[in-house]
């Protein structure tokens, strides 16, 4: 099998659900610490059914203090 020379890009949803599982975080608390609507974030991160809006996502940035970015 060839490999690809295309960069690997992993989804910004499974890294921050990776961050939060490892620190031991619920979408509940993301939750209280953004103001998102817990059914958004279980929808957005859980589910994947929606895109993650940067706004959303400058919030969970600032409750996780990390710089997770969108793709372009």
């Amino acid at each position: 099998m060839a490999k690809s020379n295309q960069p690997v890009t992993q989804d910004v949803r499974v890294i921050i659900m990776e961050k939060m599982d490892n620190e031991g975080r619920q979408l509940s608390w993301l939750s209280d610490k953004t103001g998102i609507n817990y059914n958004t974030l279980y929808s957005v991160l859980r589910r994947r059914i929606f895109d993650l809006s940067q706004d959303n996502l400058n919030k969970i940035n600032q409750a996780l203090e990390t710089d997770f970015t969108l793709p372009e």
